[in-house]
């Protein structure tokens, strides 16, 4: 249960908000766990495993990172009706890392009560390897070690979603246009590495 004034996760029958000290209206109170419920129901959150995170974004050369960025922000905006444009979050990743490393750490904490990394470092780590792309060759390759950035932050979603909804499994088959990318990038990543050792 939540508290409807700051979403601090309170004790069940709780009459104050533990953090805010706002009163809870308990009729209100079994309607907001029932909205709760069904409204997460309806989320369709990316749930990947941390190898499909890695082999999709060094496939794609980081594009898939955009996609990535795209989802996490949609599933966080239904979470919390952030009232904001999805699209521009995903398209420009590296200013909007930290937010959305921090909230996703805030709600799996809530959850698990577990300490996550510092979100801000995380996201400055993003910021700072994802400009390396700009280096000569062969340290632009450096460029790729930015998705490690994105895994402490993956499995914080993956154990959010892991309590909320037991069933909701953690995905690490390749489906449809995975597949393609998986083909296609694999031929551009394996030319890329004979032309380094040319």
């Amino acid at each position: 249960m939540y508290c409807k004034e700051c979403g601090h996760k309170t004790e069940a029958g709780s009459k104050f908000c533990d953090s805010c000290g706002k009163k809870i209206d308990s009729n209100s109170e079994e309607l907001s766990i029932n909205k709760d419920d069904h409204d997460s129901k309806m989320i369709r959150p990316l749930t990947i495993s941390i190898s499909k995170l890695v082999v999709l974004t060094v496939l794609t050369f980081g594009i898939y990172e955009i996609y990535w960025f795209y989802k996490q922000w949609k599933s966080l905006n239904q979470i919390k009706n952030l009232n904001i444009r999805v699209w521009a979050r995903g398209l420009f990743t590296p200013l909007f890392a930290y937010p959305l490393f921090k909230q996703y750490f805030a709600l799996a904490n809530q959850e698990n009560h577990k300490k996550y990394p510092s979100a801000g470092w995380l996201a400055i780590g993003y910021f700072v390897l994802n400009i390396l792309w700009r280096l000569e060759k062969p340290y632009w390759l450096l460029g790729f070690t930015a998705v490690v950035t994105l895994i402490p932050v993956q499995n914080a979603i993956n154990e959010y979603w892991k309590i909320k909804h037991p069933k909701n499994e953690i995905d690490s088959s390749y489906k449809g246009w995975e597949s393609v990318i998986l083909i296609i990038g694999g031929v551009f990543t394996l030319f890329l590495i004979i032309g380094l050792l040319a």
